[in-house]
């Protein structure tokens, strides 16, 4: 017998092929033979506690793993299997430290440096991540693992066209993993490019027919080019061999808010959050399916039931707002670029009319703003760029500047003022497709109004307003990204209302040689030509028709917004909040003095 075949056949070998192929308990029953040979000693206890952490042993596992790093001080994968378990038993502290000892003694090891840059994602903090994987692709340049964390990291920073160039090298180095090629297919839907998603949908399925995320992007992507028919029978297929994920019960929802399909939809959002119940992981998952099913309720004006549904997937999320560290950024912002300040604040003398910046609280109209605007063929509707929020918070660190953002803002120099726009402004020509006015349409960008100011004298920021009630609702009723913690309590939503009222206010007050537009979502319904008018009018804009059809406009709409500026506008969203009045007591206390 060979070398190589004796290898293969050792209990370390067959463990972690068990392991790989996803068989644990097998490969537990193997990790324990390899462990009485003393050679093998550490791997094969690292990969005993990695089967038994899979298992769901945790505590097995933990008794596994700390005597193997104490008998091993200097064993790189004992450390970061001990990672690996902190993770999963959600002890971020404990993790860090023990994959930052894996990656001080092995900084090659890839299962660290993926593991760390994973647990930075979760906790949203993408410099360390991108800190993490640039250093370990020093040392392992050509790794493919480390090549799809980085295009994961690409993704979540939205660099898509970057997240997609990785992702398209992993998959030409390993074609046959249907996950990466789910990854890349949902890369590829985000981005628009439905052919080519539903292309890899495919494949990921032939290669996995149990992969069901799969299956929801290929009916997101079919929907998204209107083949409803075809999307809906892929999710009628799932249905009848009753199939359940999240991802597919709220694609399902979708289609069935355009079909009317309502109730037999319910039924299989019922079965998915039965299943999904007890299954701590899926939260958030879960949460969006019961944003949906709310959604369906309040079409067929069910109203009780939807708040129902909405109050429970906000109850899924932490109350963690806190409003006094708020109100202090608020202060802070406000005592910065006060008018005392700005005198002798830098100032660039960038006079670009490149960028149009449209603000306002989340699900206030600033989708249906940039829609309108990215009609005409002078306009790239860019969508929400992270872009401005990430140069203002870096700041300081960038310049090295004794005090953080916003209060950093006053010891910048007009140099550095130059050089700031001059980069953001680059950035934006990267994605303007040659237009030479690019809209920004992040609504929190409310917040940096004062920098933007310093920045781009010459920008246009249209400020999007609506009724109180209404945007909170709507806030309320939407899943909306971690970003907005506040908006799942309706005493938080009315906090964080008034606040960024208070902001506005000292905006409009303060800033008086900047350009402002109030756009009030309400009279735009009523009067869509003059108010299209007056946009273009203050963007220096000539009139075109298409602006009129902006829901026959061909572009990727990625926010809560996407089926509105799909569709001529309509008025049922106007004092939405009265069909929900007697469940909002909380909000519309909390927002009296805006009323």
């Amino acid at each position: 017998m060979s070398g190589s075949k004796r290898h293969k056949n050792t209990p370390l070998a067959r463990a972690q092929q068990c392991l790989a192929a996803g068989r644990w308990a097998e490969a537990e029953r193997f990790f324990q033979q390899a462990a009485k040979g003393r050679a093998e000693l550490p791997t094969a206890l690292a990969g005993l506690a990695n089967a038994l952490r899979r298992q769901g042993k945790h505590d097995e596992a933990r008794k596994t793993i700390t005597a193997a790093v104490a008998r091993f001080p200097d064993n790189a994968d004992c450390h970061a299997e001990a990672g690996l378990l902190a993770m999963t038993n959600r002890q971020p502290a404990q993790a860090e430290a023990s994959l930052r000892q894996a990656l001080t003694l092995d900084p090659a090891h890839v299962r660290a440096a993926v593991s760390l840059s994973q647990l930075y994602l979760i906790h949203n903090d993408l410099s360390k991540a991108r800190a993490v994987l640039t250093q370990a692709r020093s040392h392992v340049p050509d790794n493919n693992d480390l090549t799809r964390e980085c295009a994961r990291l690409c993704a979540r920073e939205g660099m898509l066209t970057e997240a997609a160039h990785l992702y398209a090298q992993a998959a030409r180095i390993d074609p046959s993993n249907p996950d990466l090629l789910f990854e890349y297919a949902t890369i590829l839907r985000v981005r628009g490019d439905h052919d080519q998603a539903i292309e890899h949908f495919k494949r990921a399925i032939d290669l996995k027919p149990s992969l069901i995320e799969a299956k929801a992007g290929l009916a997101d992507s079919l929907e998204s080019l209107g083949l409803t028919d075809e999307a809906q029978a892929v999710v009628d297929n799932c249905m009848a061999s009753k199939e359940t994920h999240p991802a597919l019960a709220d694609i399902a929802g979708r289609i069935a808010k355009r079909t009317g399909n309502i109730s037999a939809t319910l039924q299989y959002i019922d079965l998915t959050l039965a299943r999904t119940r007890n299954d701590p992981g899926s939260r958030s998952s879960r949460a969006y399916v019961l944003f949906r099913a709310g959604a369906l309720n309040e079409q067929r004006a069910e109203y009780d039931k939807a708040f129902d549904c909405y109050r429970q997937a906000n109850a899924t999320y932490p109350a963690d707002f806190n409003v006094a560290q708020y109100t202090n950024t608020i202060d802070q912002l406000i005592e910065t670029f006060s008018p005392a300040n700005l005198p002798s604040m830098a100032r660039s003398d960038n006079d670009s009319p490149m960028p149009i910046f449209i603000v306002g609280m989340p699900r206030s109209g600033t989708s249906l703003v940039e829609q309108i605007l990215a009609s005409h063929p002078d306009v790239h509707g860019a969508g929400e760029l992270e872009d401005f929020a990430r140069l203002a918070i870096g700041l300081g660190t960038r310049y090295n500047l004794p005090t953080p953002y916003p209060a950093c803002v006053r010891s910048l120099t007009d140099e550095q003022a130059n050089e700031l726009a001059a980069h953001h402004l680059a950035r934006l020509s990267d994605i303007s497709n040659a237009s030479p006015r690019v809209t920004d349409k992040l609504p929190h960008n409310f917040s940096h109004i004062g920098l933007i100011s310093r920045l781009f004298p010459g920008a246009k920021i249209i400020h999007c307003v609506r009724h109180p009630v209404d945007v909170c609702l709507s806030c309320y009723a939407t899943p909306l990204s971690p970003a907005h913690n506040y908006s799942n309590r309706l005493t938080h939503l009315a906090q964080a209302y008034s606040q960024y009222r208070r902001l506005m206010d000292h905006w409009h007050a303060a800033l008086d040689d900047t350009e402002i537009l109030d756009v009030e979502y309400e009279a735009v319904v009523a009067d869509q030509e003059g108010w299209t008018h007056r946009l273009l009018e203050f963007c220096d804009l000539p009139w075109h028709d298409e602006c009129m059809r902006f829901y026959e406009t061909k572009r990727v709409t990625r926010t809560a917004s996407m089926d509105q500026v799909n569709q001529p506008i309509y008025t049922s969203s106007v004092h939405r909040y009265k069909n929900f009045e007697k469940h909002l007591g909380p909000l519309i206390d909390g927002l009296a003095e805006w009323m």
